[in-house]
């Protein structure tokens, strides 16, 4: 059985150092999700289940993530992609060449042939910052547009907060532009994962 178009592509651009080193030194080297972290992203996403090929990465760069997902639905190897960002002020587009990522990214193909690709974006100990935010929001939602706009139906994005917190202030998010009917899927904020952050954590000072 071959593997679903899309994680295929998500994989051969993947070359994160930190991704393989860490992979290796916990003997996991598939990146796989363990079953009670599965359990939070059902939870957090109502999703259908997880197929048996999932695709885990951290680090991942946004460029890396459109160029598969062109890939994917059809658009050649080496052909030159038009892909501004509408409306965005200064003008830019979705390939820029630098190393803008998502800390957690996972994908899968669901039995109705739908692509689930989930975008997790942490925070421990710093704060989160709002033009980080919403640049990286425009940017995401500019790619599943695009994405959209190519084969109708074919990707579903899933977007969260993760850090320690049981959720992200409200009065930060009231501050942050977010577009609802871009990867939060028609809701007003991101959807929140809490996860354990360190245990009786120090600081250096100078």
């Amino acid at each position: 059985m071959s593997r679903p178009a899309l994680v295929d592509c998500l994989e051969s651009f993947n070359r994160k150092e930190r991704f393989f080193l860490v992979a290796e030194a916990l003997g996991n080297r598939k990146f796989s999700l363990c079953a009670e972290f599965k359990k939070k992203l059902h939870k957090a996403f109502h999703l259908p289940e997880f197929s048996e090929d999932v695709f885990v990465a951290m680090d991942y760069h946004l460029d890396w993530l459109y160029a598969a997902l062109v890939l994917a639905t059809g658009g050649a190897e080496r052909k030159a992609i038009s892909n501004p960002i509408p409306d965005s002020n200064p003008p830019s587009r979705i390939i820029q060449g630098n190393q803008e990522d998502i800390d957690l990214l996972v994908a899968f193909e669901a039995i109705d042939g739908v692509n689930h690709v989930l975008l997790l974006e942490a925070k421990v100990e710093s704060p989160w910052d709002k033009e980080q935010l919403e640049r990286k929001f425009q940017r995401l939602d500019a790619i599943f547009a695009d994405i959209g706009g190519r084969k109708p139906g074919y990707v579903r994005p899933h977007f969260a907060t993760v850090s320690a917190d049981e959720e992200v202030s409200e009065e930060f998010l009231a501050k942050v532009e977010l577009r609802s009917d871009g990867v939060l899927n028609g809701a007003s904020k991101p959807v929140h994962i809490r996860i354990e952050g360190p245990i009786s954590p120090r600081h250096v000072v100078r």
